[in-house]
């Protein structure tokens, strides 16, 4: 594994199971304070999502859902994804373990019913790594632990990753984002490894039963053009794979 997919790895910490909440705002929700006219913005009528993107989706349909290098901007390639692994990380401090492990009132993680990934990257090993999850849930529900989310990670937006022997910090910050579902999060974390810092954009679209990630890892970040862009066909993806 390369040092930038390392990197990108200590993200999944952060993907609860974001478990609709009424209205869809027209922004995702964000790390940090916001401004007036942004809260305004999230209370406010989004955008009509694509029609069957909350569909439940079976193992055949989630796999047809990914995006494919053709839906990538020019010069992408795929790559391999990493295999599948129970994660044992933690984070410190011990204040914000807690709190991420009271966002899951259950006492347990749920998980998704089906999902898959894909993987593409750019410019080689010190280029960007760009990673696709889309997970599908039994509950038509998965937008509620969004806010909630947000609130966390503004109130430890600089911890570290612990995993084994490896100690990773990272700050959070806001990322601006538009909103692509029932609710979406989106934030930039910063993470330190063996001296090398990371940029690590994250996007999770959460709509009717499924949960999209969407996020890019590199010395430098994805362009957010680009980010919106393959976003906006993943999610085009999940509504059309829903009909098959």
């Amino acid at each position: 594994m390369n040092r930038t997919a390392r990197l990108a790895l200590p993200v999944a910490v952060l993907a609860l199971a974001l478990t609709a909440c009424g209205n869809a705002p027209e922004r995702a929700v964000t790390v940090g304070t916001q401004s007036p006219a942004a809260k305004a913005a999230q209370t406010s009528e989004a955008a009509p999502k694509p029609k069957g993107a909350g569909d439940k989706l079976n193992a055949k349909q989630v796999k047809a859902a990914l995006l494919a290098v053709g839906d990538m901007p020019t010069g992408w390639a795929a790559a391999e994804s990493e295999p599948e692994k129970d994660d044992t990380s933690t984070v410190e401090p011990a204040s914000c373990q807690k709190l991420f492990d009271n966002m899951d009132t259950s006492g347990k993680k749920v998980k998704a019913k089906n999902k898959a990934k894909t993987s593409f990257t750019q410019g080689g090993m010190l280029g960007v790594q760009f990673e696709e999850e889309v997970a599908s849930f039994d509950d038509d529900n998965q937008g509620d632990k969004v806010q909630g989310l947000a609130k966390v990670l503004t109130e430890c937006s600089k911890m570290t990753v612990v995993d084994g022997a490896d100690r990773m910090p990272m700050t959070m910050t806001g990322l601006s984002f538009p909103n692509l579902g029932d609710q979406t999060l989106a934030f930039r974390a910063k993470a330190k490894s063996d001296g090398i810092e990371v940029v690590i954009d994250a996007v999770f679209v959460a709509v009717g039963h499924n949960v999209v990630s969407f996020t890019a890892a590199g010395l430098t970040p994805m362009a957010g053009d680009d980010m919106e862009k393959v976003a906006r066909a993943g999610m085009d993806k999940v509504a059309t794979a829903a009909k098959s």
